[in-house]
Parts: structure tokens; sequence; C-alpha cells
């Protein structure tokens, strides 16, 4: 393949990768599930390939490496198939099926052959819209800060993640390289205090590699120097660049680099800055020790109980109370098993389901999810679980699109969580001034079902209150977002956990101010 043939190769494969960034997968751990079907039908057509170049007598460059490649993703498949939602598995997946980008330019210069040209096909090479379960370059950064997110929260240790074990599961471990490939993007997305950790590991590993394997080790050294300095670590950046420039003297690019870091030592030196409070790094930690608890909720108040609601005489729901003041309810046995089951499977809902956490074209970290409206596809289904919310609450909770001329209630939406997948801390009354709030005021109240069990973490915390509540296939979680006299109850800000192993899915509601003004009777009493 000439030069100027293999530059317009790249330039297609970049511009490709950049309309198709929008159809993620780490967003959704489903997707991880539909993505492995199609590596896997890949493979077959990859081996047809093969089979049909070596009948016609055909060797070369590219077909070599395409035989090399998937021998080495059969292999890998042998080792994570079965764990699907292992966060690792959904890593490697990823770095799998973007290979498969580097694979087809390789085979572009193998004309006039059908068999080629429909394994080519099934790459989003012409079509980069046909799939939503084939990752684009936003999958890459977005399992690494997975990764990141589950140390994190949960504490796995260095020597776990190069195992491969995670939760007591082992898969195929990180390498030195992907060590590296999770700090840099640390680095990249600003949280620098964890990039040090894994470029630090990441070093400490290079070294102590044979000096024949330690081809990298100037590239993570000079990467971890620029982190220290990003992190106002300016000694730590001036000595590993001392360093560097000592090993190559002749380097201008390194003696610039020192002579940077000494500077801003010396000038960090001469000034005298107060300690840094960060509000948000206190805000984590209290969330991380909440995960991490093997707890329930708490249980430091002797009053709280379970008991029955009646609807009727043939209904009742089992409620227990979580939190007193303020209200908190956990109902057991919202949705039959089967129930649940047919939302999660209904292939209608999961065509539809999309990133969730977007503002116009710029994506935002804030949650780690898909969804899209259960009322919209599943009507029925839909129709049946809001008329349960209303007859436990005692709310109108009718979706603005049943009510068609009201909106007593959001239309109800369905959530699957993605690889580490977590939603950050936030409150749902959403009191911003949007101007739809001007008719159907703020979010009064939330409901949230679970579809699944959770293998672990996953759970919803409420940080102010020190409570953790595990999801529970078919159970509900309930809680008003105001006192009664209208004011924000700030006590209700809640986040959802990393999910560490399994399948986090939610349905969720949220039940609106005007509407139910006579069913939840506001208080002149500021203290109600």
């Amino acid at each position: 393949m000439s030069p100027m043939k293999s530059c317009r190769l790249l330039t297609l494969i970049l511009f490709i990768l950049a309309e198709y960034a929008s159809c993620e997968i780490y967003t959704a751990v489903f997707r991880i599930q539909e993505a492995l079907k199609e590596e896997a039908t890949l493979l077959k057509e990859a081996r047809d390939v093969i089979n049909c170049m070596e009948h016609m007598g055909r060797e070369d460059t590219a077909i070599d490496k395409l035989r090399r490649f998937v021998d080495a993703t059969a292999a890998a498949r042998r080792n994570t198939s079965r764990q699907w939602d292992h966060p690792l598995a959904g890593y490697h997946l990823v770095h799998r099926m973007l290979g498969w980008y580097e694979v087809a330019a390789g085979l572009d210069d193998i004309i006039d052959n059908e068999r080629v040209d429909r394994f080519l096909e099934m790459i989003p090479w012409k079509h980069p819209n046909r799939s939503k379960s084939f990752p684009g370059p936003s999958d890459r950064t977005g399992v690494a800060t997975a990764i990141i997110n589950l140390r994190q929260y949960y504490g796995i240790s260095f020597e776990d993640w190069a195992a491969g074990r995670v939760a007591g599961i082992r898969v195929e471990p990180l390498t030195v390289d992907e060590f590296y490939h999770v700090g840099e993007t640390a680095s990249h997305i600003s949280r620098y205090e964890q990039a040090v950790d894994w470029l630090e590991e990441t070093v400490r590993r290079l070294e102590n590699k044979a000096p024949a394997k330690r081809m990298n080790l100037r590239r993570a050294k000079r990467q971890l120097a620029r982190t220290y300095r990003y992190n106002s670590q300016f000694e730590k950046a001036m000595n590993l660049s001392r360093g560097l420039h000592l090993h190559d003297p002749m380097s201008t690019v390194l003696e610039d680099e020192y002579h940077n870091y000494q500077r801003l030592f010396k000038e960090a030196n001469e000034t005298v800055t107060p300690p840094r409070l960060n509000l948000m790094e206190t805000i984590r930690k209290t969330e991380i020790q909440l995960c991490r608890g093997n707890e329930k909720y708490a249980k430091s108040d002797k009053e709280l109980v379970c008991f029955e609601k009646e609807v009727d005489f043939f209904e009742r729901f089992k409620l227990e109370e979580i939190s007193k003041d303020p209200e908190l309810y956990v109902i057991h046995d919202t949705l039959t098993n089967k129930q649940v089951d047919d939302a999660v499977n209904n292939n209608v809902l999961r065509k539809s389901i999309s990133r969730m956490g977007t503002y116009g074209s710029q994506t935002t970290d804030i949650r780690i999810v898909q969804g899209t409206s259960l009322t919209m596809h599943m009507t029925e289904f839909a129709y049946g679980l809001e008329d349960t919310i209303g007859r436990v609450t005692g709310l109108d909770a009718i979706g603005k699109t049943r009510a068609k001329n009201r909106w007593p209630s959001d239309d109800l939406l369905l959530v699957n969580y993605g690889i580490g997948g977590l939603y950050n801390t936030h409150h749902d009354s959403m009191e911003t001034g949007r101007p739809q709030f001007k008719e159907t005021g703020r979010r009064i109240a939330t409901w949230i079902t679970y579809l699944s069990n959770v293998t672990k973490g996953g759970g919803t915390i409420f940080p102010e209150l020190n409570i953790k509540v595990d999801a529970k296939k078919g159970a509900s979680l309930f809680w008003y977002n105001h006192y009664r006299n209208g004011t924000l109850d700030e006590r209700l800000e809640h986040s959802g956990c990393p999910v560490l192993m399994g399948s986090k899915w939610i349905v969720t509601k949220w039940i609106r101010e005007h509407e139910n003004m006579f069913r939840r009777p506001c208080s002149l009493n500021k203290l109600e």
C-alpha cells in the first residue's frame, strides 16, 4: 500500500471514529453483551476471509495481520466471554473492538472480492451509524475512567488489577501498558491524584522489568512528571525530570522540561499559599465510605418500622420505613420477576436506549448510563406501574404523555448503568428556573424501581442521612424532595454507587408539584 493511500486511510479512520463517538457501549452494560455477540460474528467472518485468501493462494501482510489478530481475539474471549459483567472484561473488549478499524484499513486494498467486501461491511467503516454495539473513541476513555472510579471507590489494589481479580473473580489482567493508559487518561480528565497513583505504579512495574523490556519507561516518567506539575507537586516533577535529563544530557526537550519544573518549584517556594480546602473531595470521601459499607442502611433510629399498606381489599404493599425524618421508604415486591424480565428483555426498548448525561453536543460524566422512555415503548406496562405508584403514594403519578394536556409527573424512564456506572451526588428537585417548571412545578417526589439485583456495588446512597439502599429486583424506593412548606430538603441529595460487578437496571419516576398541590397539602410552618 502506498504512503499516500495509507495517509488517506488513516484520515478516513479518524473521521469515522469521530462521527461514531456518540454510539458508546461503555455507558450501558447490556451494550457489552451485544458487542460480544458482534465480535463473535466478526471472528467467524474473518476466518472465512482468511480461508478464502488461502484458497486463492493470496498471502500478504494484511492477511497475516488479520490472522494474528483473530487468534489473539479468540484467545482473549476464552478467558472473559463468560464474565461479560466484569469491568476488566469490558475494558479489554472495547480495546479489541477498536482494533478492527485497523484491520479494516489493512484489507481495504484487497479489491474485487465479495467475501472481503462483506466482512468490511460489518465494521462501521463505510456505514458508521449502522450499529450501536460497536465502540467509538470515547469508549477508550470511558472504560479507563471506570477503572479509575472503581479503584477510588472500592479500594481495589494494583496487585488485584494486575492479576485481573475483581470481587474474587479473575479474568485477563491489566498489562503495564494498560496501567499507563489508565494513568494517562486520569491526567487528561484532570483526576490528578488518581493519575499520580497509576503512573507511579506504571513506572515501578517498568523498572522491575528487564532492561530490554523497558521501552516505554521514559515516556511513562515524562507523563508522570507532567502530572506532578498539574498536581502542584513541583519538587517531584523537577527531581524526576532531572534524572531523565542526566540520563540523556543531549536532549534539548528534556533539558527544557527540567528547567521549566525547576522554575515552577522556585516560584512555588517564594509564594505562600494557604492549603486548599477541596469540598468535593470531602463529599466524595463520605460517598466512598457509604459505597464500601456492607450495611443496607443506617439503623440508628429505633422507631423505624415495617408495615403493610392496604390499598383495597385485594391489594397490599409491604413498606419499610428506613428514615422517619425525612420520610424515606422501601416498597418491597412492587413488581413480579416476570414483569421485570419482560421490561429488561424487551427488544424494542433496548433498540431505543441511548446515552444520557448530554447537553447539546457536550457529553458529561455526571451519570454513566443509557436510558429511554418506558412509557413510549411499553405503554401498558408503564401505565400499570404509574397506577401502582399513585395507589402507594396517594399522588397523581400519571405521566405527561398519558395525561396529554396535564403534567402530573414525568414519563417513566428506563435506565441501564455502564461499566463502573455511577450517578454523582445530586438533588432531583431541579430548581433551575427552566421554562417548563412554570407550568409543572418542581419535582416534589422521586420513585425508583429496581429491575435487577446487582452482584457488587450499585447501591443508592444518601450521604447526609448516612443511608445506603442496595438494589433489589422488584423493590422500589420513594421520598419527597421538599419540606411541606416548599423549601428544598437538601438532606435528600443522593447518588448511585459505581457498579463493580453485574448489570443495574432501574425505572425512575419524578412527580411534579402543581398537579399534586392538594394531594400533599402545603404547610405554613417553616419547620415542616
